[in-house]
Parts: structure tokens; sequence; C-alpha cells
């Protein structure tokens, strides 16, 4: 979901204006990781949506007519039909924006699509996903489109939630390996990072 996309929801008064200029929003900068006001290089249009936190990203997909991805529908449609170590190739710097060849956030669509025809799977940002974070898939949701743990429904403005979610993806500030198709990562449901977006999840009529 491009800063575009975004702002339209914003101006519909259904999302909440993202935290760029709070002072609660993780930035990179002097080489270390602080709150901070995010740089306007970061704000083009076409640019992915960064410092928005979960309930944020789940309001928005909801808007759009959709939901955030479960943990393993990102994964299957990352994977592109497929079987690169990164979404589409197994060279990074085919498919991914990451820490050897980005400071900042860039365009999306730039890069080499997967299998599927999806961009950015792999690096410029990571990527919120619906479920609730575990150590390993033991006991995981037996179909892809049901979410693990603890996620409930959401119509117009939606919750955060207080468990820990799982994000995807790799971002611009990533080394290689956490680029993988197969990496996992989570993080605080009111997170909010310059290198964490989403993208939504629609059921085709």
């Amino acid at each position: 979901v491009t800063v575009g996309q975004y702002r339209k929801c914003v101006e519909a008064g259904r999302c909440s204006e993202p935290h760029w200029d709070d002072n609660s929003c993780y930035i990179y900068q002097s080489g270390k990781w602080s709150k901070g006001i995010l740089p306007k290089s970061f704000r083009k249009d076409d640019l992915p949506i960064v410092c928005v936190d979960w309930g944020q990203a789940r309001t928005f997909a909801v808007w759009a007519g959709g939901d955030l991805p479960t943990e393993a529908q990102w994964e299957y449609a990352a994977w592109g039909g497929e079987r690169y170590k990164y979404a589409g190739s197994n060279d990074a710097d085919e498919v991914a924006w990451y820490d050897s060849n980005a400071s900042s956030t860039k365009a999306v669509k730039t890069k080499k699509a997967n299998g599927y025809g999806l961009y950015d799977m792999s690096g410029n940002v990571y990527e919120w996903t619906l479920d609730e974070w575990h150590d390993n898939y033991r006991g995981a949701p037996s179909r892809a489109e049901k979410p693990w743990g603890s996620v409930g429904k959401c119509r117009q403005k939606c919750t955060t939630g207080s468990s820990w979610r799982v994000y995807r993806g790799g971002g611009g500030r990533s080394l290689a390996r956490r680029l993988r198709v197969a990496d996992r990562s989570s993080n605080n449901p009111v997170a909010r990072n310059y290198d964490l977006g989403f993208r939504v999840r629609r059921t085709l009529p």
C-alpha cells in the first residue's frame, strides 16, 4: 500500500494519520534506532506507507474491501509458485531494495515481480500480517485463510489488540538474509517503524 493510497483513506475519514510527525515512529539515524520525525523523502505518493501500526493497517485493509493477509497467505503469495530464496529470484538485487542498495524506501514496482506478478514482497518495507506471533508452526491452523490467534471482527476503526503480531518480507535497512521468503519477525501491534508497512488481501469476485 502506497502513501497516496493511504492518504485517500485518511481523506475519507476512515484512517488516522500515519505517525510521521509525533515522534512515535522509529527512525534509523546517526547509526542507531530512535523515535523521530519521518524525513520528507519517505512521504511521496508512490512510496510504501510507513509509520503505521497494526490497527491502522487493518483499518485501511477493511476500508479497501479486504483485510491483512494471514501469515500463511502472505508466504504463499511471496513464493509466487516458485521456490526461489527471495520473492521472485535467488538474487536479492533483482527483486529487493535493502541494506546494500537503498538508504530509504523506493517507489513500488521498480524491481522484478515474482511468479504471481507481485512486487516488493522481499525488501523495501516489512509488512504486517494478521497473525499473532508463535515461535514455530506447531498447532497452526490447517487452512491458510484462518488467522492464528486472537484477531476479532473489524468494521470501522480496528483495534490493535495486545499480542505481538507477525510481520514479513524484509525492509530497506535489512540484511539479505532477512529478505528470504521463509524469514519471520514479530513486533508489538502498536509499533511504528519507518521500514514497516503492509499490503491488503482481498477475495476476487
